[in-house]
């Protein structure tokens, strides 16, 4: 099947039109186009398009955008629009639940596994034996929102304690910015800065990891706990950090039973749109 494939993050849009030819990809900034006169431009470019998928970074429910907490553009009415107009499927799915489904397949085996990226924020999803857990509206696995300690800051979905305000690359930032900081808002950036306020966001940010990933190894007893995105692929020594803590806070036998692993995946995200 001729489709195009959309990984939409907060703050890159990579994209995929697979065709019997061959493949074609690229990618843009999210503030530069708008995703929908984006996907109306390739549709009528490539007229052999059957069929639209994306992984998009917020809530979604039945392929409606309910919220995206770190993306400004409205898109809620776009499988709609699309479908209308070109007559061919949409299907839209969080970006983070691809990312699990695209993990899931490339081990191959009936396992559960729970996959947590932290790039611009922190998202997670859960697949058991292939199939995505959801919950009662599709939230399941959003572990960026598990309530850690309260922050000067707002999250994008409204509370001041949320996992994500201290651990993702736009909390790096927030905290560099708040303290006034002259480092770069990076893991590696605030390292290398002497200032106390430094030492003090990163063992927040370790912090808020910790918390977070004792609580998914516990709640959920996951075979594999796959860490991704770009703080994480950007921080190896990540995957020691979260091992050793997975050790000493979570449920002992889950953690006992649990592989922590990087993403072996250039882009979860993109490629889980295929299993859509």
């Amino acid at each position: 099947m001729n489709r195009l494939l959309i990984d939409y993050g907060a703050s890159r849009c990579r994209y995929l039109i697979e065709k019997e030819e061959g493949e074609f990809s690229g990618e843009f900034a999210t503030a530069d186009k708008d995703l929908e006169h984006f996907i109306r431009t390739q549709l009528k470019c490539f007229e052999a398009i059957e069929a639209v998928h994306i992984a998009y970074a917020g809530q979604i429910v039945g392929g409606k955008i309910l919220s995206a907490p770190n993306i400004m553009t409205n898109h809620t009415g776009l499988k709609s629009s699309i479908e209308e107009i070109f007559r061919i499927p949409v299907k839209i799915e969080n970006d983070l639940k691809c990312a699990a489904l695209a993990e899931y397949h490339t081990r191959g085996e009936s396992i559960s596994l729970f996959c947590a990226y932290i790039g611009t924020g922190f998202g997670g999803a859960l697949v058991e034996e292939g199939r995505l857990m959801r919950g009662n509206s599709n939230m399941a696995g959003e572990v960026g929102h598990l309530p850690y300690k309260k922050s000067p800051f707002l999250c994008g979905c409204g509370k001041d304690d949320c996992v994500e305000l201290y651990c993702s690359g736009k909390a790096l930032a927030k905290w560099v910015e708040y303290y006034g900081l002259e480092c770069v808002p990076t893991l590696a950036g605030i390292e290398a800065s002497p200032n106390e306020e430094a030492s003090l966001i990163l063992q927040n940010f370790y912090g808020a990891l910790s918390h977070a990933v004792a609580t998914i190894v516990t709640l959920f007893n996951p075979t594999y706990l796959i860490l991704g995105g770009s703080v994480v692929t950007g921080n190896p020594k990540i995957e020691h950090i979260v091992r050793k803590n997975v050790n000493n806070m979570a449920f002992p036998l889950a953690a006992n039973d649990v592989t922590i692993e990087i993403t072996r995946l250039s882009n979860g995200c993109l490629e889980g749109t295929k299993w859509l």
